[in-house]
């Protein structure tokens, strides 16, 4: 009769093939949306620039960011003086 040692058992490796490529599309998917954005900035950019209009970029520009921060402060605002009020609760 042997006594059979075992050791530790072997960590499947597709497993962490799987992860390694979810976080590679993950990080894939980012980079393409940030990349898009960029290059509709730049674009604009240069075409506004090119006839002689960038005063109207930057007011477009200036103009998107006022609407967007109004509307987070009338959306958010509520929500965070109600959990000051109330107390968060899980």
């Amino acid at each position: 009769m042997t006594i059979g040692i075992t050791g530790p058992r072997r960590r499947e490796l597709w497993r962490g093939a799987v992860f390694a490529l979810i976080i590679a599309g993950i990080v894939g998917a980012i980079g393409l949306i940030l990349l898009g954005l960029t290059d509709d900035f730049l674009i604009d950019w240069l075409w506004f620039s090119a006839v002689g209009y960038l005063p109207v970029f930057w007011t477009t520009i200036g103009a998107k960011a006022e609407v967007f921060s109004v509307v987070f402060v009338a959306t958010a605002g509520p929500h965070f003086a109600s959990v000051l009020q109330e107390g968060w609760k899980t």
